[in-house]
């Protein structure tokens, strides 16, 4: 099942200015009118070949506007898809490459569809201070690849990238709790918090985020969550120093030599 797109106008309007670069534009596209679908074809592969892309991709797209029920329309659009990508134009790529995956759900090549489309948003996945939006539309392309087609060459790679971006938006989930928690604001950060436990558990980002909660509940003092909590992380991250910066924590405040409104920890992040 293809992910529900969340960008349509506003990303593909911010894609359009992040493109570097642009092909000098050589082909004479009235000399194409008379071309059967695949010599278009061999066309475009010819310009591809020679890292003409933007020739290409206007000889592939020709094949689709003047033999529309060609067998080459297909492998066509995939190929300009792939050429628009090359050149960095995202918005032209996304377009194109959706258009062949709703158009040729069954083809063959709809898992590398998938892959370039995950890379696209990928390539522009964003700080992790800013709107994550991006980072999960990447996210759902590649999960969608994985799940539909775990037989497909690019699984593997799109798995690699997977991790990277479930990191990047628990990063992400604990820079906004981390806020929250400095302005004392204790609710809000162990509501991220527990995001990142919930969502994005296989990440090292999650060791973190159990040692942050025991510094909020104990802050709200809130002693049986926070030593809970502990607990948690104690057995599922015995060997992490947040498990034993969560130890000496709750130690500390149980022998009453702990302010819990002056914990260091919450206003100054420890070195990761």
């Amino acid at each position: 099942m293809i992910p529900k797109l969340i960008h349509k106008s506003l990303l593909l309007l911010i894609f359009t200015f992040c493109f570097s670069g642009c092909d000098k534009h050589e082909l004479d596209i009235e000399k194409l009118s008379n071309k059967t679908a695949e010599e278009l074809y061999n066309i475009g592969n010819t310009y591809k070949h020679n890292k003409k892309y933007e020739d290409a991709a206007l000889a592939f797209e020709e094949v689709g506007n003047q033999h529309p029920y060609s067998k080459y329309v297909a492998k066509s659009q995939l190929e300009a898809g792939k050429c628009y990508f090359a050149m960095k134009k995202y918005a032209e790529a996304i377009a194109i490459l959706e258009t062949f995956i709703q158009t040729h759900i069954t083809h063959e090549n709809v898992p590398e569809a998938l892959y370039i489309l995950g890379n696209i948003y990928f390539n522009q996945m964003p700080l992790v201070q800013r709107d994550q939006a991006i980072t999960v539309q990447s996210l759902e392309y590649f999960q969608v690849l994985c799940d539909s087609y775990p037989s497909s060459k690019y699984v593997s790679r799109a798995k690699e990238k997977i991790k990277i971006l479930l990191q990047h938006l628990a990063n992400h989930e604990l820079k906004i709790g981390l806020y929250y928690q400095k302005l004392g604001n204790y609710t809000a950060a162990i509501s991220r918090y527990n995001t990142i436990i919930e969502a994005y558990s296989t990440t090292e980002v999650s060791e973190e985020a159990y040692h942050r909660l025991v510094e909020c509940y104990i802050s709200l003092d809130l002693l049986e969550e926070a030593a809970t909590v502990n607990i948690v992380l104690q057995k599922k991250h015995k060997n992490s120093k947040w498990a034993e910066y969560s130890s000496d924590l709750i130690k500390k405040y149980s022998n009453n030599t702990l302010d819990k409104h002056n914990i260091k920890s919450i206003v100054k992040e420890k070195k990761r």
